[in-house]
């Protein structure tokens, strides 16, 4: 009896759980970029599926619903996520409800962290309807392996979707085809195709002019001022009030900046040129952007209608780099801005003028003389302007003339069709220098087992590695030598030697301008005798095609040589 009497007594005081007011959270989450577009996981029939769960148990009080719209799964950055995470500490949420656990997170480590460790120590319940999952009516759930493995899944997910979007998109920007959120300021999407970009001719000038103001001399602050002055809106308060930008960040600048002026100026897109890809992530789940080198990035050439010409581009580019700016005052920049450099210390010229008798005289001195210190560069390098002007003009003239007689010698060449083995030199040249490199890396990979058979000790290991791969890298820059004379052969004979037409194209000329020097010239040095030694551009190739014709006529082609005399005596 006594034993029966425990048995009933024990069974009478068996705990209850106490009642508790669920002071409840719907989450909600969509993403743009793991493929949550399905119609069933709308942000509308996510709502509809977890209002109607609360309005079914009595025991919740709705207290507000939190939307993640166009968020991934893969982290927890999310604006209302971390709202709603700081109304669980403060008390004012004790209970979250969610479609499922996709919902709530789709990275494995950070999703089980706030399940299984912060929600408990909030004292917070979770609820996931369609995994029937409830931690307050089966708490152990919450760290089950089937649990874990629903979160390792969904991770798995987001990273198989993950690659199949970069496959999909690499290949989409390979076809030339714009893979972005908007179009670049200056352009529209087509509204036939969305990939395709057409000018948008309301702002096409203002892009047009950034352009010409950059090649006058202004530089990207003065720019942005003038914009700004002119009551000219900036790309991102254009496209807001466009209805074309669409973002979670709502805040816009009000005015131009600087940054905004040079990211026009840097885009090739404005020269019918689609470079995307300039940077990426590690993962799906690291976000922090990674820039890639101009190599690495995806360029595809005369995708849409060019803004600007691609001469303007590359001057305006060239005045980067040459840090030709105006001053304060002034408009446009001086005619030798950029290109003079004392020939001792290799830093620019200063332009130096001077009024004497009512006359205006300007003259270019060493800027490391005249500002900085006469024991780094003692002579002043003086030259004045009227000289340096003539004798400069004199230069590109004979310089051009040259050119000229080069093409006449090419096309009696061409045209005479003399019989040379060049081309199957280079090609022979080019395949025994490849041939080395195989048998050094193959002499280099026996290296490292007759290390290990103490045939050689691990100093003569290191030596022998480090100069085998002296050798190699010296026949690869060979053969790039190589290549680069085999192509020029190849422009010539095909008659595909644009820098010859940028010679030619000033064959009356009577004056010098910037885009002359812009389109001939490197840089102009003046050594202390006041001795002027030009660097023109595409000098090496000039070298290249007259190697070639020597190379053709030391080699007893009589007919090679005939043309020659023909056409240099014209």
């Amino acid at each position: 009896m006594a034993r029966k009497k425990f048995y009933t007594d024990n069974k009478s005081i068996e705990p209850k759980k106490e009642k508790t007011k669920w002071n409840t959270a719907l989450y909600i989450r969509l993403s743009r970029d793991d493929n949550d577009k399905v119609e069933s996981d709308s942000v509308v029939n996510q709502r509809n599926l977890l209002t109607d769960y609360i309005n079914e148990h009595i025991e919740f009080e709705h207290i507000k619903t939190y939307i993640d719209d166009g968020y991934t799964g893969t982290n927890f950055k999310r604006p209302q996520f971390g709202e709603m995470v700081n109304d669980i500490q403060i008390g004012k949420i004790n209970c979250v409800i969610v479609k499922d656990l996709s919902r709530f997170g789709r990275d494995y480590i950070s999703t089980g962290k706030y399940l299984e460790q912060l929600f408990p120590a909030l004292n917070c319940r979770f609820i996931s309807i369609l995994d029937n999952l409830d931690s307050y009516v089966r708490p152990n759930e919450i760290s089950s392996v089937f649990v874990r493995f629903k979160h390792i899944m969904n991770d798995h997910y987001s990273n198989e979707i993950s690659h199949k979007l970069r496959y999909y998109y690499d290949n989409a920007r390979k076809k030339g085809k714009l893979i972005s959120a908007f179009a670049p300021y200056g352009y529209l999407k087509d509204p036939s195709d969305k990939s395709h970009l057409i000018i948008n001719n309301e702002v096409a000038d203002i892009v047009r002019n950034i352009f010409n103001w950059s090649l006058a001399g202004m530089g990207s602050i003065r720019i942005s001022q003038k914009l700004n002055d002119l009551g000219i809106i900036p790309p991102g308060l254009y496209r807001k009030e466009k209805g074309i930008y669409k973002s979670h960040n709502s805040n816009c600048g009000l005015y131009w900046n600087p940054n905004s002026v040079k990211t026009i100026l840097n885009n090739k897109v404005y020269m019918g040129i689609l470079e995307q890809k300039k940077y990426t992530t590690r993962n799906h789940k690291d976000r922090k952007r990674i820039y890639l080198d101009e190599q690495e990035r995806i360029l595809v050439l005369n995708t849409h209608e060019p803004i600007i010409d691609e001469n303007t581009f590359k001057e305006v580019h060239y005045g980067f780099k040459k840090c030709i700016r105006t001053s304060p005052k002034q408009d446009k920049v001086y005619l030798f801005s950029g290109f003079l450099r004392c020939s001792d210390c290799n830093r620019a010229m200063l332009r130096s003028p001077k009024v004497a008798k009512g006359k205006l005289y300007v003259y270019y001195k060493c800027r490391t003389y005249s500002q900085m210190s006469k024991t780094d560069c003692p002579y002043s390098h003086s030259i004045n302007h009227e000289i340096l002007y003539e004798s400069v003009l004199y230069a590109i003239k004979t310089q051009i003339y040259a050119v000229a007689d080069m093409e006449k010698v090419i096309d009696k060449v061409n045209a005479a069709k003399p019989i040379n083995s060049n081309t199957l030199n280079f090609i022979r040249e080019i395949a025994k220098r490849r041939k080395t490199i195989k048998s050094k890396n193959k002499l280099k990979r026996g290296l490292y087992e007759d290390w290990k058979s103490n045939i050689i000790s691990r100093d003569e290991y290191i030596q022998m590695k480090e100069d085998y791969n002296q050798e190699i890298k010296q026949l690869q820059n060979a053969i790039i030598e190589l290549e680069s004379e085999e192509k020029a052969i190849q422009d010539m004979q095909t008659n595909n030697m644009k820098w010859i037409k940028d010679f030619t194209q000033y064959l009356k000329l009577n004056e010098l301008t910037r885009d002359l020097l812009f389109s001939l010239v490197d840089t102009i040095y003046i050594d202390r005798d006041k001795n002027i030694c030009i660097d023109f551009l595409h000098q090496d190739e000039f070298s290249k095609i007259t190697k070639y014709i020597t190379s053709s006529i030391n080699g007893g082609e009589e007919n090679v040589q005939q043309c020659i005399s023909t056409a240099a005596s014209s």
